[in-house]
């Protein structure tokens, strides 16, 4: 019986030596595999960020952001009369008499003494004026629509050199030709409808 037993004891310590020996050389065959950080060689497994001592630093990595602009072009549009009918369609500008409405800034000025700004077979014309007339009725502004209001058509009217006149607001396409006061003279604005996403209906923008 005591035979018995002590042969089941060193079965167990042969098995019990045989696990160890076999857990040892998976620990030792892990370990031989294992990248070993500071050998001064970078393994496979091994990078700049796990081990930088072999493998050195990571490089750096700059980020260009390139911004493009985009450029819109807005219509522009100009309205020129090219002939007249009447006086009332010229108007003078720094020594010239010129169309009205016309693209070019200009205030609606008096001409200088001994000349008349006049309407001669459809063109405006500077007119040298033989017998000067003092000017009975003062110069003057009157809108019927308060001010420059591209949604509201109005009328300006009063006197200018003596001479009434009198001019609306009206629709040269989708442009809005706008009638004004500027103290006691006149003057306009040619506004793109289009600019506000709106239509010129009627001699206003709607």
């Amino acid at each position: 019986m005591a035979k018995g037993k002590k042969q089941k004891n060193v079965s167990v310590a042969l098995i019990t030596i045989v696990i160890i020996m076999v857990i040892f050389i998976i620990l030792i065959a892990s370990i031989g595999n294992k990248p070993l950080c500071g050998n001064n060689k970078c393994d496979n497994e091994e990078t700049c960020t796990s081990c930088p001592q072999d493998c050195g630093p990571c490089p750096t990595t700059t980020k260009t952001t390139t911004k493009v602009l985009t450029t819109t072009k807005i219509p522009s549009t100009t309205t020129t009369i090219s002939g007249c009918s009447s006086n009332s369609d010229c108007m003078w500008c720094g020594d010239n008499c010129i169309p009205s409405p016309n693209d070019i800034p200009c205030i609606a000025l008096a001409p200088p003494e001994g000349y008349s700004c006049e309407c001669v077979n459809r063109i405006c014309t500077k007119v040298k004026v033989l017998n000067v007339t003092t000017t009975t009725m003062p110069d003057s502004c009157n809108d019927t629509d308060g001010g420059v209001k591209y949604d509201v058509q109005g009328t300006i009217s009063g006197y200018f050199l003596g001479k009434p006149y009198s001019y609306t607001d009206y629709c040269n396409s989708d442009s809005l030709i706008e009638y004004y006061c500027l103290a006691t003279h006149y003057w306009h604005v040619d506004y793109n409808c289009a600019y506000a996403g709106k239509k010129c209906v009627d001699g206003a923008c709607v």
